[in-house]
């Protein structure tokens, strides 16, 4: 994926820079990566269109972060109020463009005892592939994250400079 799509993209800049007089891409479907495929597609839909690269790529985006700290283990999430969560349909995480919810697995193994609802929001074709031994972990909603969030509101948030939470 960083070859073949990446790098290719990477290696037409300086000719689509030139293309444009130099002046940054303010069209989604008109960038780097649309001049260097000969496409109008942006990057999601072309690859929706590309199965094995789809598959290749939800491959990639799971397993480029293992071995490295989780994002949750920054946060104080043990420190967390949660009793408002007791509540089964709370939700307390939704995780956008969240793969194969790999994120919310290792989330869910970390602190089995957590309360809410896990949320999965992914394009269909992703949410077809979810491993089975995930779906008990979370709830998968197909979402395209180009579009308005149809989930509002927050129970609880962090600030990553403090490391406090705040309701």
């Amino acid at each position: 994926m960083r070859y073949d799509v990446s790098s290719f993209s990477l290696y037409h800049l300086p000719e689509f820079l030139k293309s444009t007089g130099y002046q940054n891409p303010e069209d989604p479907s008109h960038g780097p990566f649309q001049y260097a495929f000969g496409t109008d597609r942006k990057f999601f839909q072309w690859l929706q269109e590309r199965p094995k690269r789809l598959k290749i790529f939800n491959s990639w985006m799971e397993c480029h972060r293992q071995g490295r700290k989780q994002w949750f283990q920054s946060l104080p999430i043990e420190r967390l109020d949660s009793s408002r969560l007791l509540e089964q349909r709370a939700i307390f995480i939704v995780d956008v463009g969240g793969g194969h919810g790999h994120d919310l697995e290792a989330f869910r193994i970390a602190f089995p005892g957590a309360k809410g609802r896990l949320i999965l929001e992914e394009q269909a074709e992703t949410i077809e592939e979810l491993p089975s031994q995930r779906a008990p972990l979370m709830e998968p909603i197909v979402y395209d994250f180009f579009t308005p969030q149809p989930i509002f509101g927050r129970t609880h948030s962090f600030s990553t400079t403090v490391g406090e939470h705040y309701d």
